[in-house]
């Protein structure tokens, strides 16, 4: 009798099993919006360590403009303003109840990174865009031409604010890597632009970075 017990235990463990694995949601990704029930969304936390900007031609086709190039400000697609970042956590997929067969569904899909997407630490304590010649008679060299600005969103997403209205409603949070700047006009003074980014963060670091110069024509 005892040895029958014996040889039946693993039969009832192996349904108990399967009993549990039909009843338990999975939490794989199927598609869908961004909030799952699993209450995940699309994480990706980094850390800025350096800066990079550069003047495009045209951003969707990756066209730099090259040191003294000279170009119409008709042809001048902006500037590019990256941060150079370290990633800390990530979960490109967020979790979703499914309803599927498995012995033991995936449980440890429905734990996610914890914070709010973007710099996990970091916010803008100030961000400015200079001239380093004199543009008109406004904005002089190394003068501050945000109101020039317009930001129009990064590589993820299209926006169309001044970059002044951007850095006021974003109260400092750096949710994305990056930034698409264009210029509202051309320089009047010197045809020769070259710009600087300053930008300092509320960890005390600050990072400078500039453009190579080119000339740009009405």
């Amino acid at each position: 009798m005892i040895s029958r017990v014996k040889r039946i235990v693993p039969y009832i463990f192996f349904t108990f099993l399967l009993g549990v694995g039909f009843m338990v949601p999975s939490c794989e990704f199927t598609g869908g919006p961004q909030i799952s029930p699993c209450n995940c969304e699309r994480y990706a936390y980094f850390d800025i360590n350096g800066l990079q900007v550069d003047a495009y031609e045209n951003f969707s086709e990756g066209t730099l403009v090259n040191a003294l190039d000279t170009l119409s400000f008709a042809q001048f697609g902006g500037i590019y303003v990256d941060y150079q970042v370290e990633y800390h956590a990530s979960l490109e997929k967020p979790a979703k109840s499914n309803w599927s067969f498995s012995l033991m569904n995936t449980a440890y899909a429905c734990t996610c990174v914890p914070g709010p997407r973007g710099s996990k630490r970091e916010t803008f304590v100030n961000f400015q865009v200079l001239t380093l010649n004199d543009f008109d008679e406004d904005h002089k060299a190394n003068d501050d031409i945000n109101d020039l600005l317009q930001y129009q969103g990064n590589f993820l997403g299209l926006d169309s604010s001044t970059l002044e209205d951007f850095l006021n409603n974003s109260e400092g949070k750096i949710e994305s890597e990056d930034m698409l700047l264009a210029l509202t006009k051309a320089p009047e003074l010197n045809p020769e632009l070259k710009l600087k980014v300053i930008m300092e963060l509320s960890t005390g670091e600050i990072y400078e970075a500039e453009t190579a110069p080119f000339f740009l024509l009405p």
